[in-house]
């Protein structure tokens, strides 16, 4: 091998690490760890199976208060839906007693004005904002 291929192939192996530097690094870093955790194999392994363990019982944890809070939810529509029915039927019901109440004095208006038909319109107006034309 000649001065000029050496010289040729360490600068393309230069440029590879300066763009790939990560590389090497990484593959250094790797072998660091197994060097330094090879004499505890047994505790790499018990923490794992402890992290293991661990997000178990995390996943357990959140499973448990989203199955609340859905039953919470569910509670909260139950309770709406129960109050909405009541307010609906209580306003059903005024409503009707509104309408008896306006149907009785409407009669007592015609009752007491029927011979002053001009008159029985401007109080139906006033009072229920109904426009009366007698034709």
């Amino acid at each position: 091998m000649s001065w000029a291929l050496f010289k040729h192939i360490s600068e393309k192996i230069w440029v590879w690490f300066k763009v790939y530097w990560y590389i090497p690094a990484l593959v250094a870093y790797t072998l660091a760890m197994a060097i330094i955790f090879r004499r505890n194999d047994g505790n790499v392994l018990r923490v794992l199976e402890v992290s293991k363990d661990s997000y178990k019982k995390q996943i357990a944890v959140l499973n448990k208060t989203h199955t609340e809070e859905l039953e919470k939810r569910d509670e909260i529509i139950r309770r709406y839906n129960k109050v909405i029915e009541q307010v609906e039927a209580g306003y059903e019901e005024a409503n009707k007693q509104l309408d008896k109440h306006k149907k009785k004095r409407i009669k007592k208006l015609i009752e007491e004005h029927h011979d002053t038909p001009e008159h029985l319109t401007q109080l139906l107006s006033l009072t229920f904002g109904i426009h009366y034309e007698e034709g």
